[in-house]
């Protein structure tokens, strides 16, 4: 399948999404651009579009050999993914696993601590609003979804933590939380988009809870790409390592 890219769409905080030929296709680019903070914390950091890129793509591809619908079609290149279009929903869905980052900051939970099952948190996706925690009565008074959505994103959500959560035990990595987002397809259907990178989750080294995410970022420490390409590194298969230039 080849597509031109064309206008741009939409222009986020680090990704841009492109048109091309076919109204429901587009080419999402991943830039170097990190920010935190609520977008006030910015940089850019060499090549980690191009990681995060190759790790979304694996995700995708993992996700959607169990099943589940995602907006991915292929990576073109590093940098560069083939998505169908999305209308995209404005909440972040946050699962939890151990408790960590703004969970410490706002409930008494202690650090690490096992949440079992997960929490699924919800906030609106608004900078004008500084991205609110909210629950299903107001996301549907917002008249952001309905019931019927909020339900099957909670039932495909748990699904998403529990494939990944087991693929990374064999890899070595804890995985303590993570933000996705949904959209809906031309048919109206719940699809899994945006991305699922070491900007959107937390990894953890299971022997040594080193920190392998944009906390690295956060905190203003160094090595962000080393982390990033280190779970490129755990995650790919030796052929695709070969194929994206992913070193041990």
């Amino acid at each position: 399948m080849k597509l031109k890219k064309a206008d741009l769409l939409y222009r986020g905080k680090a990704k841009d999404i492109y048109k091309t030929e076919d109204p429901e296709i587009v080419i999402v680019k991943f830039r170097d651009d990190i920010t935190a903070g609520d977008g006030e914390k910015k940089d850019n950091i060499d090549k980690k579009g191009y990681y995060n890129s190759i790790i979304s793509a694996k995700f995708f591809e993992l996700l959607e050999a169990s099943g589940i619908k995602t907006q991915y079609i292929k990576l073109l290149e590093p940098g560069m993914m083939l998505s169908h279009r999305l209308e995209m929903i404005p909440l972040e869905i946050i699962t939890r696993n151990m408790a960590a980052g703004s969970l410490l900051r706002k409930f008494p939970f202690q650090e690490k601590q096992e949440l079992n099952p997960p929490i699924i948190q919800m906030d609106y996706k608004s900078d004008e609003f500084h991205d609110p925690m909210l629950n299903d009565d107001i996301a549907v008074a917002l008249e952001l979804t309905n019931r019927k959505e909020l339900e099957i994103i909670r039932e495909t959500t748990l699904k998403i933590d529990k494939v990944i959560k087991e693929f990374l035990k064999e890899k070595g990595i804890i995985f303590p939380d993570f933000k996705i987002e949904y959209g809906r397809n031309n048919k109206e259907e719940i699809v899994l988009g945006d991305e699922i990178s070491p900007d959107s989750c937390r990894f953890w080294d299971m022997k040594t809870c080193e920190v392998l995410d944009k906390d690295l970022f956060r905190k203003g420490e160094t090595g962000v790409i080393k982390a990033y390409s280190e779970i490129a590194s755990r995650i790919l298969d030796e052929e695709d390592k070969e194929k994206w230039n992913i070193t041990e």
